[in-house]
């Protein structure tokens, strides 16, 4: 999942480059010619930095979910605001139905107010039958749940109706969702499912759209289930170009040279090259791309990507007072749309 990077972390990251050409002074290739190259050719480069990585976290990720499906259902608690049915053996005038207040109490006759909130159903009959004790003789007591108002899950964010959902103990992230009314425009890919203080590692796209059955986890009562709501995200296009800005860019990314050229790259004084800014897991990193090469067929073009931010420097930079003559060129700029 792209993250967006924060204004402060695109700043920062472009300042210091900056800085270190003012105040260096020389080529732009003797000064940013040392950073890593992201390459169309080399798909552990070119791939999104910020997307979780496959292999090892990815098996640890489904090994976690497979352990939560063999968790046991957690056993049906009496709550607040449930309907209950309690009836004692040939003593039909003790029970009868009733709902639990805020306070998780029923009343009965001779035990007056009975607390039963987070107790199971045995629990119940067993606390009552106790109580019936000194009024009853071998009392046998049943109780049943009529209505259950208390199993509730909470959803937010991009959904129609947001707020309690009920869930029983086959209710899944899909059928939450749907209950909820997600929105077109929710987001699952940073849609996010919390249970206890910590996240649960699901794939929304996988439980939602596909409905894959590791993926599309129970939820349970108590959790927090969010749908984010999609952002258009673009590419922030700087430096050495005529209209520098946000320009669109749909989640596959798209064409490094096409975003140049739409942007209004300035030959005469770019330098061959274009630094690329792009969050990872460890924080923004830089990447260099090699457009002399693209352009003269040497190289593939790359795709830039939703957050990234892609800084065209000056050929020549000068001392602290500013950039100096640039150097030649060697690959004409294509025009037409791209």
């Amino acid at each position: 999942m792209m993250k967006r990077i924060p204004a402060s972390t695109v700043a920062a990251a472009l300042a210091a480059l900056l800085l270190q050409g003012c105040l260096s002074g020389g080529s732009a290739d003797r000064l940013y010619g040392g950073l890593a190259e992201l390459s169309a050719d080399d798909p552990a480069a070119a791939a999104d930095a910020a997307a979780p990585a496959a292999g090892e976290a990815e098996a640890r990720r489904r090994e976690a979910l497979a352990a939560l499906a063999a968790e046991p259902d957690p056993p049906y608690r009496i709550g607040p605001g449930d309907r209950i049915e309690v009836r004692v053996q040939d003593h039909p005038d003790i029970g009868g139905a009733a709902v639990v207040g805020p306070d998780g109490s029923v009343g009965l006759l001779f035990l007056g107010q009975v607390s039963v909130a987070g107790l199971t159903i045995a629990e119940a009959r067993d606390a009552i039958e106790r109580g019936l004790e000194p009024f009853v003789k071998h009392p046998v007591a049943g109780v049943s749940a009529l209505e259950v108002a208390s199993r509730n899950a909470t959803v937010a964010g991009a959904v129609a109706r947001p707020g309690a959902v009920p869930v029983s103990n086959g209710t899944r992230l899909a059928d939450v969702c749907a209950l909820a009314g997600a929105a077109p425009d929710a987001d699952l890919a940073r849609s996010v499912l919390v249970r206890g203080g910590a996240a649960v590692p699901v794939d929304f796209r996988a439980a939602v759209e596909r409905g894959d059955p590791l993926e599309n986890v129970k939820v349970r009562p108590g959790d927090y289930v969010f749908l984010a709501r999609r952002e258009e995200a673009g590419v922030t296009i700087c430096g050495e170009v005529r209209k520098p800005g946000v320009l669109p860019c749909a989640g596959g990314g798209r064409s490094l040279v096409g975003a140049l050229a739409e942007s209004g790259w300035r030959l005469e004084t770019a330098w061959g090259s274009a630094l690329v800014v792009r969050e990872g897991p460890d924080g923004p990193r830089v990447w260099r791309v090699d457009v002399d090469g693209i352009l003269a067929g040497e190289k593939r073009d790359v795709r830039v990507l939703p957050g990234d931010i892609v800084h065209v420097p000056p050929a020549e930079a000068g001392g602290a007072g500013g950039f100096g003559a640039p150097a030649p060129r060697h690959a004409a700029f294509p025009s037409g749309s791209w």
